[in-house]
């Protein structure tokens, strides 16, 4: 493979990282928010039902469906606080943007293509020791991700007759 050859496939490469690390920012954005505005909502709601069972006595039926709508308020307040959608979605986007980076470098390394190879064989080197430093700071992709951006290879299924059982 031609240095030229490598700064494209790497150009390439570095270019469906970046798309898919955005991609899974917003769909853990997406799921924050999916999350955490029923919360907000159920949590408001049981606070005003709260507030006004003070000042009266209210049937069972409402009772319990304070109690409910509480309790699954504080589910979703919870599966927020636990599955850290917000959080993760910022470090794809910081992955994103770093990849995004990279690929610019690529942009120019390919456009100026030192003539001497042992400055090609120094820049690449170079890129390559970036890449593995955002590598090992990128949060992992999930696997469809991965799959969908052709950072995987895709594995064939099973044919039927190699399954197991009857």
């Amino acid at each position: 493979m031609t240095p030229a050859e490598l700064v494209a496939d790497w150009l390439s490469r570095t270019d469906r990282m970046k798309d898919a690390h955005y991609s899974a920012a917003t769909v853990l954005q997406r799921s924050h928010m999916y999350l955490g505005f029923p919360s907000a909502v159920l949590s408001a709601i049981v606070g005003a039902a709260v507030f006004a069972s003070l000042s009266q006595t209210n049937s069972l039926a409402m009772q319990l469906a304070t109690g409910l709508t509480s309790l699954v308020a504080g589910v979703l307040a919870g599966l927020q606080t636990f599955l850290r959608h917000a959080e993760r979605a910022a470090a794809h986007r910081v992955a994103g943007a770093n990849y995004g980076t990279l690929k610019s470098e690529l942009q120019l390394l390919q456009t100026f293509l030192p003539p001497d190879p042992a400055t090609i064989e120094a820049r690449l080197e170079a890129l390559r020791q970036r890449w593995d430093e955002i590598r090992e700071k990128a949060p992992a992709l999930p696997s469809r991700l991965a799959l969908h951006f052709g950072l995987v290879p895709r594995v064939p299924r099973l044919l039927a007759s190699s399954r197991r059982g009857p």
